[in-house]
C-alpha cells in the first residue's frame, strides 16, 4: 500500500485536500490543550498545519508521504516511518489521532489506543461507507461528529484504571 502513496505524495494534497481538511479542522478543535500528539497515518501532516504549537510524532509507513511531511513542517514534529500496527513507541501522548487510516490497520486500534497517557484523547476518521474497526479495549466514547464523509470518534482514555466503565456483556 505504500507504494501507492509514495506516488501520489507530490499532488496527495492537492487531490484529497479538499475531502480531508474539514476533518482536520474538527480535530484541531477537539485537540485543544494537547502538548504531545501521536499522528498515526499522518500522511503529508495536514493536522499539524492546523495545531503548530503542538509537538507531534508523524508515523506513516510511506517514505514518500513523510517526505513530503519534512519539507512542510520543518521544526513542528518528528517524521517516524513504521507500521501503525506495530508502532515503536511507548506511551504516552495527551492524543493519538487516526485520519481516515485505520482501515488500512483495524489490527492497530488498540496498540495506539495504548499509546494515549491516562485521561487523555484518541480520535480517529472512519469513512461512513467502510466498516468500523473494533472500539479500543476500555475506551469511553465521549463523542461521535461527522466531517467530509467521515464518522469522527473520540475516545478517552480513563484516568486510571478505576475509571474504566465495565461494558455490558451481550446475552447469549
Amino acid at each position: 500500500m505504500s507504494i501507492e502513496y509514495d506516488r501520489l505524495a507530490r499532488i496527495y494534497d492537492e487531490l484529497y485536500g479538499p475531502e480531508q481538511k474539514p476533518k482536520h479542522i474538527v480535530i484541531a478543535a477537539l485537540l485543544d490543550g494537547a502538548k504531545t500528539i501521536l499522528d498515526a497515518g499522518c500522511g503529508t501532516g495536514m493536522l499539524a498545519d492546523l495545531v503548530p504549537y503542538t509537538y507531534h510524532v508523524c508515523l506513516d509507513i510511506s517514505a514518500g508521504m513523510l517526505g513530503r511531511y519534512v519539507e512542510r513542517h520543518r521544526a513542528l514534529g518528528d517524521p517516524l516511518r513504521a507500521d501503525m500496527s506495530l508502532p515503536p513507541l511507548r506511551c504516552c501522548f495527551d492524543a493519538v489521532v487516526a485520519v481516515t487510516s485505520l482501515h488500512e490497520a483495524p489490527d492497530a486500534v488498540d496498540r495506539l489506543f495504548h499509546l494515549v497517557k491516562p485521561g487523555g484523547l484518541f480520535i480517529v476518521s472512519i469513512k461512513k461507507r467502510l466498516p468500523h474497526p473494533p472500539e479500543p479495549r476500555d475506551a469511553i466514547l465521549l463523542d461521535s461528529v461527522e466531517a467530509g464523509g467521515d464518522t469522527i470518534l473520540v475516545y478517552a482514555r480513563p484516568a486510571s484504571d478505576s475509571d474504566s466503565l465495565e461494558k455490558p456483556r451481550q446475552e447469549e
